[in-house]
C-alpha cells in the first residue's frame, strides 16, 4: 500500500472503500490502480502493465471480465470522458486511450444535455392528489438523508450496473454536502401520507443548473412524478435568470434524456469499458 500511497493513492478513500468491498491496491512506475475483487478496476492512472497485472489479479480472483474505470461500485467514481470541451463540475476525468489500447470495449455510454428553460419544460403538470412537492429540509438532515437513502435503494434496484451500499457508506458520501449545498435546487416529493418517495438534487454552477440525480421509489413510478420535479427546476431557474439546466451523466438509453426537448443538445459525452478475461 506504501507504493500505491506514493503513487497519489488517498489513503483515507481506500479506508473506507475497504469498510464495505475487497479491495487491493496495485502500483509501478507507471502509477497505481485499486482492484476491486469482483470485477473493477479503478483510480487507474497507469500504463498497459499495471493494466495487465490486475487483470491477471481478477483472473486468480475467478472474474471472467474487467470493467473500468470503475470505483467498485456506481455511486462512485466511474467512466471516462469522450472528446474535448471544457470540463464540467462533478465528472469524471479519466481518458479512454489506456482501456482501449489494452482491448477493451465499450460497455455503456453517457451523456450529459444542456437544455434551455423552454416553456414545454417549465410547464406545471400537476401532482397527483394529496401529494406534495418541497424542498430538502437541512435542520433535519440526517432525517432527510435517510429517507433519500431508502429510496435510492429502490429506485436504482435495476439499474445498469448498480449495487446497494449500506447506510453508513451512504452517509458518509453525503455528509460532507451538509451546509455546501442550497436546499432550494433540492426538491423532495411525499406521498398523501406524508412518506418520502423521491428526491431532486440539482446545484448551481455558473449560468445553469446542474441537474445531478433524480429517484422515485418503485412504488410511486408511473404516477406523474418525475415532469413536476423537472418543471420546478427549470422553471426555479428561468426565474433566477439562469439559462437552463445540465442534466448530467445520464446513461444514453434512459428516459431521462427526454428531459432535454426542444434547444437541447449533448454537451459532453462518456464511456465504461468492459473486457473478457
Amino acid at each position: 500500500m506504501d507504493n500505491w500511497i506514493a503513487a497519489g493513492g488517498d489513503a483515507q478513500k481506500l479506508s473506507f472503500y475497504r469498510s464495505f468491498m475487497d479491495v487491493s491496491t496495485l502500483s509501478d512506475t507507471s502509477g497505481r490502480a485499486l482492484l476491486f475483487h469482483h470485477g473493477t478496476i479503478g483510480d487507474f492512472t497507469g500504463g498497459p502493465a499495471l493494466l495487465a497485472a490486475a487483470e491477471s489479479r481478477l483472473r486468480q480472483l475467478g472474474c471472467r471480465e474487467a470493467v473500468g474505470p470503475l470505483d467498485g461500485n456506481t455511486f462512485f467514481a466511474y467512466r471516462c470522458v469522450i472528446g474535448e470541451g471544457s470540463p464540467l463540475p462533478l465528472e469524471p476525468t479519466a481518458r479512454p486511450d489506456p482501456w482501449r489500447r489494452a482491448g477493451y470495449r465499450e460497455d455503456a455510454r453517457f451523456v450529459s444535455v444542456f437544455a434551455p428553460n423552454s416553456d414545454r419544460l417549465c410547464r406545471d403538470r400537476g401532482l397527483p392528489d394529496g401529494w406534495t412537492l418541497r424542498h430538502f429540509d437541512p435542520s433535519r438532515f440526517e432525517a432527510e438523508l435517510e429517507a433519500m437513502y431508502r429510496v435510492t435503494l429502490s429506485a436504482f434496484a435495476s439499474a445498469w450496473r448498480y449495487a446497494p451500499i449500506p447506510y453508513p457508506a451512504f452517509y458518509a458520501l453525503y455528509a460532507p454536502f451538509r451546509g455546501r449545498v442550497d436546499p432550494a435546487w433540492v426538491w423532495v416529493v411525499e406521498d398523501p401520507e406524508g412518506v418520502v418517495q423521491g428526491y431532486f438534487f440539482t446545484l448551481v454552477a455558473g449560468p445553469v443548473v446542474l441537474a445531478k440525480t433524480l429517484a422515485l421509489h418503485q412504488s410511486a413510478h408511473g404516477k406523474g412524478l418525475s415532469w413536476p420535479m423537472v418543471a420546478a427546476m427549470h422553471r426555479q431557474a428561468r426565474d433566477a435568470g439562469l439559462t437552463g439546466a445540465i442534466h448530467h451523466l445520464m446513461h444514453e438509453d434512459a428516459v431521462s434524456n427526454a428531459f432535454g426537448g426542444e434547444g437541447s443538445r449533448v454537451v459532453r459525452r462518456y464511456a465504461l469499458y468492459r473486457k473478457r478475461l
